[in-house]
């Protein structure tokens, strides 16, 4: 259930938090695609602040409209997640491969799912998402090293 508050202000929160959830798990592939040896790229700063705030305002949208409005549609947030999936595709399709785009995705997924377990108080919860992505990831850099 959402905070009584205005809707432009919610809209606004969420925004937000999709943009810097979005930042932090382009960091994050970035740094991970540094230490596996990747040839990923990033365009420059500027670049990917635009993508990133479009990409957040597509996913602030759709959230905060299924979460006001429509309540029981939470499985129609697949079509977000997809959009950005593909708004990241386009912007590096010469330098990202499609691994990369749901590494983005499922960095930005355990962020804002640890976040919101966090804000929650289900601390568990948001360790077991962090530890259970460290350990894909550890299982992924050594099958990737090992080719």
């Amino acid at each position: 259930m959402l905070v009584v508050m205005h809707p432009a202000l919610q809209l606004l929160v969420f925004w937000a938090s999709a943009f810097a959830t979005l930042c932090i798990s382009v960091v994050l592939l970035k740094i991970y695609s540094d230490f596996i040896d990747s040839d990923m790229t990033l365009n420059g700063m500027r670049a990917g602040l635009v993508t990133a705030g479009a990409a957040s305002l597509v996913e602030a949208g759709s959230v905060w409209t299924v979460l006001a409005l429509i309540p029981s549609a939470v499985r129609a947030l697949i079509v977000p997640v997809l959009i950005v999936g593909l708004i990241y595709k386009l912007t590096h399709v010469e330098t990202w491969s499609r691994y990369d785009v749901l590494l983005l995705l499922g960095f930005q997924a355990v962020i804002a799912g640890s976040a919101a377990a966090l804000v929650l108080g289900h601390f568990l919860t948001a360790f077991a998402l962090v530890g259970g992505l460290a350990v894909c990831l550890v299982i992924m850099a050594a099958v990737v090293r090992s080719l």
